[in-house]
């Protein structure tokens, strides 16, 4: 193999080496290091480009992620609870 099918082939590489977060722009979403970026799949099935996310994808995954952290909320409020009844 020449250079420059070696350069080419690192330039192709090169873009997997950022992270979703950073290739899908998900810069002010407060759900990128929970979520990732997404699905690549989804996205190119959806937009026709696995680096340009689905907004629906986005929201959809948001509220799952809000929805979770809510039970966890709540779970957790409710094991306090129960460990200062215990104590009383």
């Amino acid at each position: 193999k020449g250079p420059q099918e070696k350069e080419e082939k690192e330039e192709k590489v090169s873009k997997y080496a950022e992270p979703l977060v950073k290739l899908n722009g998900c810069g002010d979403c407060w759900a990128k290091y929970i979520c990732g970026g997404g699905c690549m799949f989804v996205h190119r099935t959806r937009t026709q480009d696995k680096h340009k996310k689905d907004p629906e994808f986005c929201a959809r995954t948001r509220s799952i992620i809000q929805k979770g952290l809510e039970y966890y909320e709540e779970s957790r409020k409710s094991e306090t609870e129960g460990e200062l009844s215990e104590v009383h």
